[in-house]
């Protein structure tokens, strides 16, 4: 699990960051590595770097875009920094960032859960484009969306 936010990070290791089968990262997924700032506001923490459902939400009602008031300085790493080609479920919800795991994605995992869009529709994922061809270029299919969250499943080959 890879969690960048402080608070949420010590949560997450209380409940479970000791456990065997737990690996447990304070650190941000990005393009590239290096250190941003995690905006934290409301229900969202995302990074600077992401077009996230925060601004979106803003720019769809028409405000001008503010820079939240609490943020924290965190490391980011590209996600195949961590990868060893054994994941078998992979599930995302970067706030927009969805796609800088997959491009460095190593693993083909079985299935794949990311967040695409909220069930209101004033978020749409950045890179919805890029997730969906990235999707066929790597044999994916989707079969279910919900009320945020778009699913895919490795198509199996038939002889």
């Amino acid at each position: 699990m890879y969690e960048p936010h402080p608070i949420y990070h010590r949560i997450l290791n209380e409940a479970g960051g000791h456990k065997d089968n737990v690996e447990l990262h304070q650190v941000a997924i990005g393009k590239e590595s290096g250190r941003v700032k995690l905006y934290d506001e409301a229900t969202s923490s995302f990074l600077e770097t992401c077009d996230s459902p925060y601004s979106q939400n803003l720019k769809s009602k028409g405000e001008e875009e503010k820079e939240p008031k609490e943020f924290f300085m965190v490391d980011v790493e590209p996600f195949d920094k961590f990868d060893k080609g054994d994941i078998d479920h992979l599930r995302l919800d970067t706030e927009g960032g969805e796609f800088y795991v997959l491009e460095k994605l190593i693993s083909r995992p079985e299935l794949i859960v990311l967040e695409t869009h909220n069930h209101i529709a004033s978020y749409i994922n950045p890179f919805l484009y890029e997730i969906e061809e990235w999707m066929v270029e790597n044999n994916y299919v989707k079969v279910s969306v919900d009320s945020g969250d778009s699913i895919y499943r490795r198509k199996t080959l038939t002889l």
